[in-house]
Formats: structure tokens, C-alpha cells, sequence
């Protein structure tokens, strides 16, 4: 089998009062037959939850996350800043700062969040 990813802008919203599945999977019923399948599998779970580890581990950690958005920041900070009111979703220099930093304390929460599902 392979996987087929799908619903990728999904990935980073904070859990289900924002349309996202829970990492356990639980809220899944009969209505996504294929994965309360895989899931109710112990050797699938097994599998599902080693994946998860190895992407917080080596994927996903906070340094490679924040050398990223920091470089992106960096490089994208200036235009940004000049965009025209009415061409934009930014209020100000601020709003911008402040989205970058809103994403990389979400790294952290979301390595928390995968953290707490594996203990």
C-alpha cells in the first residue's frame, strides 16, 4: 500500500475545533472506513505512531523548523513590508512579525502536542 497524501494545508491547524482529525484518531467512525481499519490494527498504529516519532525527531524538530522560517523571514521581511494597503491580508510591518512568530511557537506546540500523544 502506499499512502497518498491529501488535505496537506490541514497539517497545521490546532485540532478539531478547526476542522483538523486529533493525532489519535478517536473522532474517526464508520463514515472513513479505510482508516478506523488501519488504525484499529495494532501493527498499523504501531507503525502510524513510529512515523509521527521520526518526523518530530528528525523532520519536524525545532531547530530545522526555526533556521527555516527565520531564513524565510529574513528573505521575504522586506517585500512584506512594502506591500500597498488593498493588495494585502497585512494591517502592518507588525502583522507580518507577528504571524512569523505565531508559526514558529506553533512548531513547538505541535511537537508538544505529538509528544503527549505518544507517552
Amino acid at each position: 500500500m502506499n499512502w497518498i497524501p491529501w488535505d496537506n494545508n490541514e497539517s497545521l491547524k490546532m485540532g478539531k475545533e478547526s476542522g483538523a482529525i486529533s493525532l489519535s484518531l478517536s473522532e474517526v467512525g464508520e463514515d472513513w472506513p479505510l482508516i478506523r481499519c488501519l488504525i484499529d490494527d495494532s501493527e498499523y498504529k504501531q507503525i502510524y505512531e513510529a512515523y509521527m516519532f521520526q518526523f518530530i525527531n528528525e523532520v519536524f524538530t525545532s531547530d530545522k523548523m526555526l533556521e527555516i522560517y527565520t531564513n524565510y523571514y529574513n528573505l521575504l521581511k522586506e517585500y512584506a513590508y512594502a506591500e500597498e494597503p488593498g493588495y494585502t491580508f497585512l494591517r502592518s510591518d507588525r502583522s507580518f512579525d507577528s504571524a512569523v512568530n505565531t508559526l514558529k511557537s506553533h512548531v513547538q506546540n505541535r511537537i508538544q502536542a505529538v509528544e503527549s500523544y505518544l507517552k
